[in-house]
C-alpha cells in the first residue's frame, strides 16, 4: 500500500507493485542516520553544488525526488533561491515526516510520500507539475530501475526544464586505491556499504552520461566535488586529525579533479 501525502490529501493504491516496501525505505533512512558522520560532509558538498546551479537559473516549480536526512530546501531558502513551488517525493515515512514538518511553516513546500514509480505517486506528482527544475540528487543509485525513475521524473517536467543529477563515483580515488590494494576486483564492484544500502549500481562519469543521454537530456555539463581517498568510516577518523577547513579543502580538490571525485554531477535540459 502506498500513501500519498501532498500536504493535505491521501490516496491508497492496493495494486501489485515490484517496488521496495515502505519498511525498506525506513530501514534505509535508519541506516543512513547511523552512518552519517562523513556522509554529512558529502551532503554539504552536494548541497553546495546544487546551490551553485540553482543560483544561476530561474526556478519556479521544483521537483525533488528523495529528500534525505537534511533538507536541501532549507539550505536553498537560506541562500536566497527563489521559487513558487517545491515538491518532494520521498518513500521513507521518517524522512517524509521531516519534510512535512518544514511544510508546516513553508506553504510552498508539498510532500508526496511514496516511491516515484508507484502509479498513485506518479499521478500526484504530475498534478503538481509541470516542473521547470528536477533534482535527482543522490537517488539514482538507490533504486532498482534508475532508467524508469528518470523517465517518470522527466515526464513531469516541461520541455527545456533543468535537470540536476548527482551520484557517488565509481572512479572515486578511494575505490581506485582499493583496487590497487587487492581489496576490490574493479572500481565498479559493490562495496559493503553498497550492499548494506541495496545499491545495485555504481556509476562512473561515462555510464551516468550515457543513462542521461538515453533518457533524453541535452546540453549536459559535468562536474565533481569532494575528494575522498578512504572509506566513509576512515574519512570520519581522518578528519578528526586534520585541521579545520580540511573538509572544505577536500570539496574544492574534488571540483578540481572531477573525474576522480567522490561524487559526480550533471546538469542538463529536457529535450
Amino acid at each position: 500500500m502506498t500513501r500519498v501525502n501532498d500536504g493535505g490529501s491521501s490516496q491508497d493504491n492496493d495494486g501489485p507493485s515490484s517496488l521496495r516496501g515502505r519498511d525498506e525505505a525506513d530501514d534505509y533512512a535508519a541506516g543512513l542516520e547511523a552512518d552519517y558522520e562523513f556522509e554529512a560532509q558529502c551532503v554539504r558538498a552536494r548541497f553546495n553544488y546544487l546551490l551553485r546551479q540553482l543560483q544561476r537559473i530561474r526556478c519556479r516549480n521544483i521537483l525533488e525526488v528523495g529528500c534525505g536526512l537534511d533538507l536541501f530546501i532549507e539550505k536553498a531558502m537560506h541562500s536566497g533561491v527563489g521559487f513558487d513551488q517545491w515538491v518532494v517525493v520521498e518513500p521513507s515515512s521518517k524522512l517524509a515526516q521531516n519534510a512535512r514538518a518544514c511544510a508546516m511553516t513553508e506553504p510552498r513546500l508539498h510532500v508526496i510520500e511514496g516511491y516515484g514509480q508507484d502509479p498513485a505517486v506518479t499521478m500526484a506528482t504530475r498534478e503538481r507539475g509541470p516542473f521547470d527544475v528536477v533534482l535527482l540528487s543522490g537517488i539514482l543509485q538507490d533504486v532498482d530501475d534508475p532508467t524508469e525513475l528518470l523517465r517518470l521524473s522527466l515526464a513531469a517536467a516541461s520541455p527545456g526544464a533543468h535537470v540536476l543529477v548527482t551520484t557517488p563515483n565509481a572512479l572515486s580515488f578511494h575505490r581506485l586505491l582499493a583496487v590497487e590494494m587487492g581489496l576490490m576486483p574493479n572500481p565498479h564492484s559493490l562495496s559493503p556499504r553498497n550492499l548494506r544500502f541495496r545499491q545495485n549500481v555504481v556509476f562512473d562519469p561515462d555510464s551516468l552520461r550515457k543513462l542521461l543521454e538515453q533518457g533524453g537530456l541535452l546540453d549536459l555539463h559535468f562536474e565533481g566535488y569532494m575528494f575522498k581517498p578512504f572509506t566513509h568510516a576512515q574519512m570520519a577518523k581522518a578528519l578528526e586529525l586534520l585541521p579545520r577547513g580540511a573538509s572544505e579543502g577536500l570539496d574544492l580538490l574534488g571540483q578540481k579533479f572531477p573525474q576522480y571525485a567522490a561524487e559526480i554531477a550533471y546538469i542538463g535540459v529536457k529535450g
